[in-house]
């Protein structure tokens, strides 16, 4: 399976507006902003792509297979994405970009 890592993305945004400096400057601004919103627990809710959140994982139990020492992984805030419905039809191949 391949993939885009972030060079190749900015590259790619870079060809669409014909300036690489001025894409890398936006992909980083627009990563940035997401994040830091994200981390306030604000959501960020981009219409037909998708909406970037964040979600309380629970305090569970864990036992390590190997040595069966039982432990507790404290509750922690992770990242959380759902994507849109345009999103969702474009990847399932109904819809053409």
């Amino acid at each position: 399976m391949a993939f885009m890592n972030r060079r190749e993305f900015v590259d790619a945004v870079g060809a669409r507006l014909g300036d690489e400096e001025l894409a890398g400057r936006a992909v980083a601004a627009f990563l940035d902003t997401i994040t830091a919103t994200v981390a306030t627990g604000e959501r960020v809710e981009l219409p037909g792509f998708g909406a970037f959140s964040r979600a309380l994982r629970p305090a569970r139990d864990y036992r390590d297979p190997k040595t069966g020492v039982r432990g507790r992984v404290p509750a922690t805030y992770v990242p959380k994405f759902k994507a849109g419905a345009s999103f969702k039809s474009m990847a399932a191949g109904r819809r053409q970009a």
